[in-house]
């Protein structure tokens, strides 16, 4: 194995960067004897390696690495599927001592929206007949091979929310460009529709920066608006096994439970951790534990504006600055950021502006 040090954590390009490195990497966790899956050590070195076949494409290898998983473990495997969320969901479940002694769990796919579609149907394939539970979101989308529908035929499903809501953070938006999200241009992959249309506009930076802080753009209808969103919300949720709303509908002014649209804090992620051990029949949490869970999504904050905090009867001073990947950013940084990068990417502007006008629509009434 690789030493433990700080160089280990590395990116994986830079610790599997050679044909030797990849035979050693490969020799020691393919060709040994049964892999010991409770080591933190071997878990960190699966996730690298595995990353590194999928990156590479290497489908062959990749198979060889799940087969040695599948046979080295003593215990029920859970296969978790999804966004970002899934893989903090299953570091939250694996706090349980009932699940550890149990159940394995199986958490080296990316995330559903970076899944390649032969990556997707080795999991259909191969992993879902040899898994005894599949975690997964709602996927709907039929061309997705890993559909809902599809695996419940394949293996016992438990469907978990998708945790989004657009209550707190209206103006977040994905841009497009040739029918794919835009996902690293200028800052990180969100958008703020508010900014996109008022650089459309012809609104200097100032405005947009003063108007974004202080929400006035923002309708005297907010609160119907919320509504509206939770009424949608409970209509998805007759789709899930796993349920939320009740508790995201009860305390959504009480405290600040997202990040972002869909990164939940850790109190929405325990929800969930703690509803699937029960489905699970796993018993109660250690409640010491659960005072101790990392927020594990909290990397990237947008902003609350003033408008939206008086509404929600929340500190005005609650969330001021943005939160980039772990480094807190002024709002007037990020707008004049987003204004470079929509000077120098003109047809950007022109294929989003009519989707970030209707986003803005729906909020300014």
């Amino acid at each position: 194995m690789f030493p433990r040090s700080k160089k280990f954590f590395g990116s994986i390009k830079s610790k599997l960067d050679s044909l030797s490195r990849y035979k050693y990497f490969a020799n020691n966790l393919i060709k040994k004897g049964n892999l010991d899956l409770d080591s933190k050590n071997i878990q960190v070195q699966l996730s690298l390696y595995s990353s590194y076949l999928i990156e590479r494409k290497d489908w062959a290898q990749l198979i060889d690495l799940f087969d040695k998983i599948l046979i080295s473990s003593t215990k029920k495997t859970v296969l978790f599927v999804g966004n970002c969320q899934v893989t903090p969901l299953s570091r939250i479940v694996e706090l349980s001592n009932s699940y550890c002694s149990e159940y394995h769990s199986f958490n080296l796919l990316p995330d559903i929206h970076n899944m390649a579609q032969e990556l997707q149907n080795i999991v259909v394939d191969y992993l879902l007949p040899n898994t005894d539970i599949l975690v997964t979101q709602n996927i709907i989308n039929k061309e997705y091979p890993l559909n809902t529908e599809n695996s419940k035929n394949l293996c016992r499903t438990i469907t978990i929310p998708t945790l989004y809501f657009a209550g707190y953070y209206p103006d977040i938006i994905y841009l497009k460009q040739n029918n794919q999200t835009i996902r690293t241009a200028p800052i990180i992959d969100y958008h703020s529709s508010f900014i996109l249309h008022s650089f459309s506009e012809g609104i200097s930076e100032n405005s947009c920066i003063t108007t974004l802080k202080d929400g006035s753009w923002i309708g005297e209808n907010y609160l119907q608006n919320i509504e509206n969103i939770f009424d949608s919300l409970y209509d998805r949720e007759r789709e899930w096994d796993v349920k939320i709303t009740d508790y995201l509908y009860n305390n959504f002014k009480e405290k600040l439970l997202f990040h972002t649209v869909n990164h939940p804090g850790s109190d929405l992620l325990t929800l969930v951790a703690t509803t699937l051990s029960s489905l699970l029949n796993l018993g109660e949490f250690n409640s010491n534990k659960l005072l101790v869970i990392p927020d594990f999504l909290n990397r990237t904050k947008w902003i609350l504006n003033k408008k939206i905090a008086d509404q929600l009867n929340m500190d005005p001073n609650t969330q001021l600055k943005f939160n980039i990947n772990g480094s807190s950013m002024s709002v007037d940084k990020f707008v004049k950021t987003h204004y470079t990068f929509y000077r120098e990417n003109p047809t950007i502007v022109k294929d989003n502006i009519e989707r970030c006008k209707t986003q803005n629509n729906k909020w300014v009434n």
